[in-house]
């Protein structure tokens, strides 16, 4: 997403391919990373597991805005305590660099499955 023709192609395809209320940061605002990676994957999944959990979508749809300042509120009657807090707050990382990945979500969906406590936080790469 280097080049403005990258970009326009970018947003293009997801304009096409993509429902806005699941799209990453960078996908909302393609000059935030260089290319678009896994990691817009696992914001989308954190986004559907908001709205499974909570029946309702995190970030008001329509509202660019609210993706980009990760405008988003836990519900006050949250009945599956704070590992699935904790586990949306890792999918939802603006950066997308600190964002978890899949084996980071797998790992912590299990340890919320089993009530045990989250695995530690990925390291921050480069």
């Amino acid at each position: 997403l280097k080049t403005s023709e990258a970009r326009s192609e970018a947003e293009e395809v997801i304009q096409k391919t993509t429902t806005q209320m699941f799209r990453a940061p960078e996908m909302v605002d393609l000059f935030v990373a260089k290319k678009l990676t896994q990691a817009t994957d696992v914001w989308a999944l954190g986004c559907c597991l908001y709205s499974l959990a909570f029946l309702q979508n995190c970030f008001e749809e329509g509202s660019n805005l609210a993706i980009l300042s990760r405008n988003y509120k836990i519900p006050d009657d949250n009945p599956y305590g704070e590992g699935l807090v904790e586990l949306l707050d890792r999918m939802l990382t603006l950066d997308s660099k600190a964002r978890a990945d899949m084996t980071e979500v797998i790992l912590c969906l299990s340890a919320v499955y089993s009530g045990r406590p989250l695995p530690p936080r990925k390291e921050k790469s480069s």
